[in-house]
This record gives C-alpha cells, structure tokens and sequence, in this order.
C-alpha cells in the first residue's frame, strides 16, 4: 500500500481497489479488499479494509461445483455415446 501512496503522490497510475492475502498472528489465512481515495491537496489516502475471507471461500467453492458439474456431462455424454454404438 505505501508503494502505491508513493505513485499517488508523483501523479502515477496506482489502483484505487485492491485485494490481498493475510495471514493473522495465530496463522490463520485470509483475504481483505482495500479501497483507497487519495487526496492530492494533503496528500494523504484514505483506506478502507474489508474481510472477505468467506467471499473468497464462497467463490472457490462454486467454481469447485462447476468443475464437478462438468466433469458429470461429460461421463454421462460418454456414456450415452458408448450406449449408442453399443446398440448399433
């Protein structure tokens, strides 16, 4: 974040949202979004920090389904394909 506060302040590009992994002092792993908003006549960014740990897990989760979903069509269209050339 202070590399990005340094762009600001030379008039460089810098994203304004951020995502990061964190790791706490008992070592349990997470995610937190960062918004910031730079105000050029102080100087100063403002930040705002959201955990979004279980967004993230929420997300992984889904796309862990998806792949399960589609690893199902594709044994059931084998399946039938095998079904079919074994009728002929």
């Amino acid at each position: 974040m202070q590399e990005y506060h340094l762009k600001r302040l030379h008039g460089e590009d810098a994203p304004e949202n951020y995502e990061f992994q964190f790791k706490t002092l008992k070592g349990r792993e997470g995610w937190a979004l960062t918004n910031l908003s730079f105000f050029p006549d102080s100087g100063r960014t403002m930040a705002s920090v959201i955990n979004i740990t279980e967004r993230k897990q929420a997300e992984a989760e889904g796309a862990r389904l998806q792949n399960e979903i589609q690893q199902s069509q594709k044994m059931e269209s084998l399946g039938l394909l095998t079904g079919g050339i074994a009728h002929e």
